[in-house]
């Protein structure tokens, strides 16, 4: 008996119909998320983050852009670890000598000697017993002078300030810092304004009582400088006396001030 029939020329386009047909049928789709295969229910995966490409790589090189290394994180060196220590307790340490000003300059304004005294350390308050008193004289004498020009010319009060500041008549400042450098724990330097009645001074702490003091580091005697602070004190009696009689007016009496601040110039100021 024959395997296949007579008409089994037939058969085979039918059979090969039949497997196309099978072929065409839905398969299923691929699924579009990722998903957990170590659970039953086949929860989603969250997505991965997207690479770090530079911009400007890609522009470079036409749109392809190249992996780019992280920086591995380390921990910061010992030395910069100590700067930033020192740069802290700097700062801390410059913070209470501002607050010592502070408290000074407040205490002269009242013009209390004797507290002023306990500011300095115990060997020169003797010597700055004398310079602290005239310094009340001077400062008073100053202030008046300045409140008469700015009556009298409103607008050159800014310039009147800026001269008399020189002479020691700074508002609110009996003792101006300019700047401070911190030496050690237990000293700070610091620079005057000009006119102090020295270039520099120190602060100095102290164990026992647990405070800072000041220093005068560059301090002349009263009696090398009482000449000229007596030729001061008689120059601003002349100013006042002059533009309370109207013999002298606000503009000369500015002109004056700055003819006697002109020693206290610093280098690139005035002519």
């Amino acid at each position: 008996m024959a395997l296949f029939p007579r008409n089994h020329i037939i058969c085979y386009p039918l059979l090969i119909s039949v497997l196309l047909l099978a072929g065409c049928r839905d398969s299923e789709p691929t699924k579009p998320f990722y998903r957990d295969l170590s659970t039953d229910d086949s929860s989603y995966l969250l997505p991965g983050p997207s690479p770090w490409h530079a911009v400007s790589d890609i522009q470079k090189a036409k749109g392809k852009a190249d992996w780019r290394p992280f920086r591995e994180p380390s921990e910061p060196s010992e030395v910069t670890a100590k700067e930033a220590e020192d740069a802290t307790a700097d700062g801390e340490t410059k913070a209470e000598i501002r607050e010592l000003l502070t408290g000074y300059n407040e205490v002269a304004a009242e013009e209390a000697v004797d507290e002023l005294l306990g500011y300095y350390v115990g060997d020169q308050q003797e010597a700055l017993t004398p310079f602290l008193e005239a310094h009340g004289t001077l400062t008073d004498k100053l202030t008046a002078l300045g409140a008469t020009i700015a009556e009298k010319l409103p607008d050159q009060k800014d310039r009147a300030d800026a001269a008399l500041a020189k002479l020691g008549g700074r508002p609110g400042q009996a003792l101006a810092v300019v700047s401070l450098e911190v030496v050690s724990e237990t000293e700070v330097s610091g620079v005057l304004s000009p006119g102090s009645v020295s270039p520099t001074c120190r602060f100095i702490w102290d164990d026992e009582d647990e405070d800072w003091y000041i220093e005068m580091t560059d301090l002349a005697t009263y009696e090398q400088v009482k000449p000229g602070v007596d030729a001061l004190l008689a120059s601003l009696d002349e100013w006042l006396a002059g533009l309370a009689s109207g013999e002298l007016s606000a503009e000369d009496a500015i002109a004056g001030v700055e003819g006697a601040t002109a020693p206290f110039a610093q280098p690139g100021e005035g002519g």
